[in-house]
């Protein structure tokens, strides 16, 4: 079956494909973080925000970004204010995975602090 394609001239972005050929992401999961990939590096996340702009409730949106987090395309950070309240949601979305941990086909070399 043949695929038609456009010429792109605006309003397109080019992305990386590899997480969408994973096949342990969900597709929910996958067209999440291909829409936040769409949008300004600049742009403010919240899962109010997303929930307003996606067909979604805010449960299945939280889950959508806990799967993206799990996996290493996400990263969300909390400023606090002085008092300890959350003040603001920072999210750094990864085109390509990126985790932190330290997996047994990638040890840590260091040893940990005392």
């Amino acid at each position: 079956m043949p695929i038609y394609r456009t010429e792109k001239s605006k309003d397109y972005v080019v992305m990386s494909n590899v997480f969408l050929q994973r096949k342990d992401l969900s597709i929910k999961a996958k067209g999440l973080l291909a829409y936040m990939l769409s949008l300004p590096d600049d742009w403010k996340f919240t899962i109010g925000g997303l929930t307003f702009q996606l067909k979604e409730c805010k449960s299945a949106v939280a889950a959508m970004l806990d799967e993206l987090e799990r996996n290493g395309y996400l990263c969300r950070f909390y400023k606090r204010t002085p008092d300890g309240r959350i003040a603001e949601a920072v999210y750094e979305i990864y085109e390509l995975p990126t985790l932190d941990k330290p997996t047994l086909a990638q040890p840590t070399p260091e040893l940990p602090p005392p």
